[in-house]
């Protein structure tokens, strides 16, 4: 977890203002997710996306 958010810190400084919301939301959305598996997929998913960000800077 320490490391998800440390990418999500990160990432956050060099996204635009939409991203973010984007970002934002769908962290959101999948700390709302009751179903385990569901969530860890959605943090899987997030997490990509944030690499792939931080790759493409």
């Amino acid at each position: 977890m320490h490391v998800s958010w440390h990418l999500f810190f990160f990432s956050w400084e060099h996204l635009g203002k939409q991203h973010r919301e984007t970002f934002c939301w769908s962290l959101l959305r999948s700390l709302m997710m009751k179903n385990h598996r569901q969530w860890l997929m959605c943090q899987n998913y997030n997490n990509q996306k944030t690499r792939r960000i931080i790759t493409i800077i």
